[in-house]
């Protein structure tokens, strides 16, 4: 189990370096160029995990006004606690995935990608104090969605995210909104 989480530690550093570099790359070489920044809710489930979460979206999206395509990074993280039947419950979703998005016309966009997702779930009885159960898991997360642009600088983002962890799947819908720069 320790080996597997320093793997994982391992590859998570690579896709963030990667990711900057490649953010860094698309920075470099662009004259005219719209950022794009989204926030919303997010509401996750699993038939794993007893309760449904809540939480935000974040997205940042670079693109250059010449080329149909450009990159988007995103941030979810849902969380959800409850009492029942007398077990405290805990549940905490994150992940960070970065997609290509391609622009159909100048008013809706459409995007897919891959990231890493993690999972922390704790429960506790309330009466006896030593009955406790948590684990914590990675998993790869998959992600698609469009974005809507009704006018020229407000932007609509509707998306659904796939985790698939190694004894369960995480689903989350989420919707927000934004603004260009």
């Amino acid at each position: 189990m320790k080996i597997n989480f320093i793997f994982l530690r391992l590859i998570m550093k690579k896709f963030l370096y990667l990711s900057i570099l490649a953010y860094m790359i698309m920075l470099s070489g662009s004259v005219n160029a719209n950022i794009t920044i989204t926030g919303g809710t997010s509401h996750g489930n699993s038939m794993q995990i007893p309760l449904d979460s809540n939480g935000f979206n974040l997205k940042y999206r670079y693109e250059v006004d010449s080329y149909p395509i450009s990159l988007m990074g995103s941030l979810i993280y849902t969380e959800c606690s409850a009492f029942s039947k007398r077990f405290y419950l805990k549940s905490q979703y994150g992940s960070i995935d970065a997609a290509p998005v391609y622009r159909l016309n100048h008013w809706a966009s459409i995007y897919g990608g891959i990231g890493l997702g993690f999972s922390k779930f704790h429960s506790k009885h309330i009466i006896f104090t030593n009955n406790q159960f948590s684990f914590n898991d990675f998993g790869i997360a998959l992600i698609a969605g469009m974005q809507f642009n009704p006018t020229k600088h407000f932007i609509i983002d509707l998306g659904y995210e796939r985790t698939i962890m190694h004894q369960y799947n995480i689903n989350n819908i989420f919707a927000g909104i934004g603004y260009i720069f």
